[in-house]
């Protein structure tokens, strides 16, 4: 069996300060494939559909499939009828990033106690409020020092985001919630550096990769 695989969304680098306008016009990144046992069978159907529909182009750009929604429905249901293997992934990527403010500074994992539905839901709930509630110029601040991780970045994004929650009358008991984990982490932070851990800021930034100019990169996938 081969596999067709395509992406849409990607721009690059995730945590960068086109985050605050929308990505690009792409705040959407998605993954889909499909697995295909008789390719010739597969691409017969599809090309009855393009004539049906009258779509003419070589290549099914989204544009095309935004003009004909009617094409777009009957490929999903081809795939789903006919019982073709196939995965897809849709990701928010400012949620992405919020996801990791959660993860990585307000609940990180706790050493010797594994995560279970509570513990999911809670984090679930503490990225919803970032994503629904947090002003650009906080978020600034946490792409600030993803790009440039220090001691300095880390503390005005940890002071922005304390002083935020504190004001946020409007976030109910979940911005408590944020203030006191922000305040909880900011206080571990200066414990570490006390304890001589000048590098400690990584701690509390998403763990990047390099990219094959040896540069640290946060992408979407």
């Amino acid at each position: 069996m081969g596999y067709f695989i395509d992406e849409s969304g990607q721009t690059g680098d995730v945590a960068t300060l086109n985050a605050l306008s929308g990505f690009s016009d792409q705040p959407v990144f998605s993954l889909a494939a499909v697995g295909v046992a008789d390719e010739l069978s597969l691409e017969k159907k599809i090309n009855r559909l393009r004539e049906k529909h009258r779509v003419r182009f070589d290549e099914l750009k989204s544009s095309a499939r935004r003009e004909r929604p009617e094409f777009t429905y009957e490929v999903v249901r081809l795939v789903c009828t006919e019982h073709y293997p196939f995965f897809l992934e849709a990701m928010d990527k400012k949620y992405y990033l919020d996801a990791h403010i959660t993860s990585r500074q307000l609940l990180p994992p706790i050493r010797g106690l594994a995560a279970d539905l509570r513990t999911y839901f809670f984090q679930n709930l503490v990225a919803d409020y970032l994503f629904d509630r947090l002003p650009a110029a906080v978020f600034a601040k946490f792409i600030e020092a993803c790009l440039s991780p220090s001691h300095e970045t880390l503390s005005a994004q940890f002071s922005a985001l304390i002083d935020f929650a504190r004001a946020d009358t409007g976030g109910g008991d979940v911005a408590a919630v944020v203030w006191d984990l922000a305040t909880i982490a900011r206080k571990d932070y200066k414990d570490a550096r006390a304890e001589g851990r000048d590098k400690a800021f990584f701690d509390y930034l998403p763990i990047p990769d390099d990219n094959k100019y040896q540069k640290r990169v946060w992408r979407t996938a």
